[in-house]
């Protein structure tokens, strides 16, 4: 009996030590396999970077990517960061370069997998943004602003779900705003901006699938057509700039249901119809509010006095008529109040008293009146006004005086 025991417990020893063993090997296999998938990685990246280099640089001194050479390994080159464990790319911050002349962005950018964010802004870059962006499945910044790229923006830069920040502002690109189409809709993107381009076509419905949105600037294009309804579905969002564009139509109903808006610009468009009389109730948080050079009608809505942080409310160059709300001077924040060239007044006396309301207004800087239908004088309670704000157009020739000047009337 004694003896089988000891069989057996030989036997159980034999079986520990090969699976032991078993395991060992499967360990080390699985290393040998992540150390060579790294070393692949890195060698990806490295080549990555050289022809990214080339093209950036072209046949000019390489300035700053002087030292994106042998000596050093990719991890310590100039603007780039690496992940510590995996030693692989994961920012590639390239601002200002000062090279010579413009280069381009190699499509070589899509094979370092792992980045995370990229700044190449300020460059003078020209050719087109790399389709190959798209491969970036963990990119979460891409900022491309001041350079003169042109072409189209690629369509598969639709498929970086991880993306929160695109900046392609103050460039040269042509073609339909694509974000928001496809089976990927980057659902974590928080800000987008496109402004002084050459976009053309209508604001994309598509843009209503960008669901984090807080911030879409859209300004200085050729984009025309109406305000999609469906905006109203980026309930995060804060800013919403499509001015110095070529839209019409009249601002959605829905658009009001976007509440947790603080800067409103839609000046310089073709925009029509009558500000919802509600729009103090519908805006609480609401900031700033540019509508100016437009074809608005109608009365000024006396419920924007409702919204007491307003800080700018600039409505010039349209078609509001009627007396100006006596209770703008509830705006205790406000700091500049253009009214100016629309058809508000009567002509009559009595159309400026609404000044005198604005004593209250602490922090205005700059009032500008002119070239409407005032008839009267300004109130004498104006003098309240000059020790606080610096510039007052009035009158029906833009005439202005500065703060330090004595106050004249009509």
């Amino acid at each position: 009996m004694e003896k089988f025991l000891l069989k057996n417990q030989c036997i159980i020893n034999q079986i520990k030590f090969v699976v032991s063993i078993a395991v060992l090997t499967v360990t080390f296999l699985s290393t040998s396999i992540r150390l060579a998938s790294a070393i692949e990685g890195n060698e990806t990246d490295r080549l990555a970077l050289l022809a990214l280099k080339q093209h950036l640089v072209a046949a000019n001194s390489p300035g700053p990517l002087l030292s994106w050479n042998a000596s050093l390994h990719f991890c310590y080159w100039y603007g780039i960061r690496c992940d510590r464990n995996r030693q692989r790319v994961i920012g590639l911050q390239l601002v200002r370069l000062k090279v010579a002349a413009a280069g381009t962005i190699s499509p070589s950018i899509g094979n370092l997998s792992a980045l995370r964010v990229v700044n190449l802004s300020d460059n003078s870059l020209q050719g087109t943004i790399p389709r190959e962006f798209g491969y970036l499945k963990q990119l979460r910044l891409l900022d491309l602003s001041n350079n003169d790229l042109h072409g189209n923006i690629p369509i598969e830069l639709n498929n970086c779900s991880s993306m929160q920040n695109i900046n392609l502002i103050l460039n040269s690109l042509t073609g339909k705003i694509p974000f928001g189409s496809g089976d990927y809709h980057m659902k974590n993107l928080t800000i987008l901006t496109l402004a002084a381009n050459c976009l053309s076509g209508g604001i994309p419905s598509s843009l209503a699938n960008l669901s984090s949105l807080d911030f879409l600037g859209l300004s200085r294009n050729q984009l025309e057509g109406n305000i999609p309804n469906d905006l109203s579905r980026l309930s995060n969002l804060k800013v919403l700039v499509f001015s110095r564009n070529n839209l019409s139509g009249t601002i959605p109903s829905s658009i009001y249901n976007l509440s947790s808006l603080t800067y409103i610009d839609m000046g310089s468009n073709q925009l029509s119809g009558e500000i919802a009389p509600e729009i103090g109730f519908l805006f609480p948080k609401l900031g700033i509010l540019y509508i100016g050079g437009n074809q608005f009608t109608g009365k000024i809505p006396r419920s924007l006095a409702n919204i007491s942080i307003l800080d700018q409310l600039d409505i010039n160059s349209n078609g509001f008529c009627g007396p100006v709300p006596e209770n703008l001077g509830k705006l205790q924040n406000l700091t500049l109040l253009a009214i100016d060239y629309n058809h508000l007044g009567s002509g009559k006396d009595g159309d400026l008293d609404f000044v005198s309301s604005l004593t209250n207004c602490s922090g205005l800087k700059v009032l500008a009146i002119h070239n409407n239908r005032f008839g009267g004088v300004l109130p004498d309670s104006v003098t309240n006004l000059s020790t606080q704000i610096e510039v007052l157009f009035y009158g029906r020739e833009s005439d202005f005086w500065k703060h330090s000047r004595k106050w004249e009337s009509c």
